[in-house]
């Protein structure tokens, strides 16, 4: 049983935080998650936007339509070394989560001031978060200008909710084995739709790797999937590469 008086969590990973090799992302890994301890869980995710660090090709992204199509695609679920004991240490990890994500050593905030981005809780229905850490939470998050400046596709539900947390189903594990944990961070990114807020096709995806200058990036799609990170497009995006 999780002790009410510390809390588990773990990090919900769906793209390169989890295998890029860069001096950053690697020390960050080393020092403060449990790779060992990682499971595949089903999630739903697409390649879905443009990202200048990876040439203007899709990285992934969170999609609400996905869980009414029943789509799912699956991430990396990474606990931390440590548990939490109280808030204050809960936000550093949000923070250290949001600095490696924005490529960086240190962040004061969970999001970007222009809102492409932002990390978000997304809590155990079986293990609730105690209300302090909610609260706070949801409070801290209100007082960041561009934390809820979430985008989504047409007629799609934001992925992440006013209170700062990520409304995608609890993760099922891939080994059913429950997932004994209080919650999980989770960077969050904007989708790039096109002007009828549609998603790009697995053939967009893929001929924006395949423009000559562009190839190297293909590394994100084919390194996901040798981490076992994938999409319900996968398939079509590789017939398409």
């Amino acid at each position: 049983m999780i002790s009410m008086q510390e809390i588990q969590v773990s990090v919900l990973i769906i793209g390169s935080l989890y295998w890029h090799a860069s001096k950053l992302r690697r020390e960050w890994r080393k020092e403060h998650l449990s790779l060992e301890a990682k499971k595949h869980v089903k999630v739903p995710i697409r390649y879905g936007r443009r990202s200048k660090g990876w040439g203007n090709t899709y990285t992934m992204v969170y999609s609400m339509n996905l869980v009414r199509e029943n789509q799912f695609g699956q991430a990396a679920l990474v606990p931390y070394k440590e548990p939490v004991k109280t808030f204050g240490n809960l936000l550093e990890r949000a923070k250290g989560l949001w600095a490696v994500e924005s490529n960086k050593k240190h962040s004061a905030h969970v999001s970007a001031d222009n809102g492409w981005g932002r990390i978000a809780l997304l809590e155990n229905p079986h293990y609730p978060l105690p209300d302090n850490y909610r609260s706070s939470w949801t409070k801290h998050i209100s007082d960041e200008v561009g934390y809820s400046k979430v985008k989504s596709g047409v007629g799609e539900e934001k992925a992440v909710d006013e209170s700062g947390f990520l409304r995608i189903p609890w993760p099922e594990s891939k080994d059913s084995s429950d997932l004994m944990v209080n919650a999980l961070l989770t960077a969050v990114t904007n989708p790039t739709t096109n002007i009828n807020g549609e998603y790009p096709s697995s053939k967009e995806i893929a001929e924006a790797w395949k423009q000559s200058n562009n190839k190297q990036f293909a590394d994100y799609f084919r390194k996901n999937r040798i981490h076992e990170i994938t999409t319900f497009q996968d398939n079509d995006i590789q017939n398409w590469l």
